[in-house]
């Protein structure tokens, strides 16, 4: 893993809702790495996160990718867009109604935890 990576994971574990953002051009990116995906720049700092994101996309998970999934399917993963553009896979809470679900709808993010790991999670709203 990564410097930038276990920073991130660090932060989430310690309770915090945030992302790698470009001090240059003020976007946010998911993976972290060592220079920003948009402009290129090596100015990069954690920043926190509102919460606020965009459904792009979704999909259900029937089969356990591995034996740690294996008691929690099925479960449904969403592509979200946070306000400045970077993209986040974060599993879904309460999806029952997704057969009604269409992109763009508003996603709140909030911190979970997935097989013992803090990672964003998200609830879409409406």
């Amino acid at each position: 893993m990564n410097e930038a990576a276990a920073q991130l994971w660090a932060e989430w574990s310690a309770g915090r809702l945030c992302l790698q953002q470009c001090t240059a051009c003020g976007r946010s990116q998911q993976p972290p790495g060592p220079v920003c995906s948009w402009c290129h720049s090596t100015s990069l700092t954690l920043a926190d996160i509102d919460g606020s994101a965009e459904l792009v996309s979704w999909s259900t998970v029937h089969r356990a990718p591995t034996k740690a999934f294996a008691d929690q399917v099925p479960y449904t993963l969403a592509l979200v867009r946070v306000p400045d553009g970077a993209l986040l896979e974060v599993r879904v809470a309460g999806d029952e109604g997704a057969e009604s679900w269409k992109a763009g709808m508003p996603v709140v993010l909030a911190l979970g935890t997935v097989v013992d790991r803090a990672l964003p999670t998200g609830r879409v709203a409406g």
